[in-house]
Formats: structure tokens, sequence, C-alpha cells
């Protein structure tokens, strides 16, 4: 199945979920994630499944000045 991830289309297996998702990016903090434009809470990653086309964006403070 493909979502979009940041703008970018990519295959990820059917019953992936959103927290095996960011794992697999290496992600455990520090981020907030919309799915389909709306917020995702940490607690329901696990309990989050992905469908297909789905658009996930996973957004990182930047520091700076």
């Amino acid at each position: 199945m493909n979502i979009i991830v940041n703008g970018k289309q990519e295959h990820v297996t059917e019953h992936e979920n959103l927290q095996q998702l960011l794992e697999a990016r290496g992600l455990n903090r520090g981020f907030a994630v919309m799915l389909n434009r709306q917020l995702v809470t940490r607690s329901e990653y696990p309990n989050t499944r992905l469908a297909d086309q789905d658009q996930v964006d996973i957004i990182v403070p930047m520091q700076g000045g």
C-alpha cells in the first residue's frame, strides 16, 4: 500500500501502524504527527492503522535565530 510521508510517496505493509512507521525512522520523541491533516497524540500511535493514500506529516521543531 502507498502512503504519503512529508510530501513523498512511500510503500508500507498493509498492516503497519503509525508507531511502526515512526520507529522504522528512528523517531521516538521531539516531534508531532498529523495524519490526513489531523493531529495524532502519542498515545494513539500504536492503534492508528495506516490506509492506502494516507497523508502523514512528521513535524520536527527547529531551533535557531
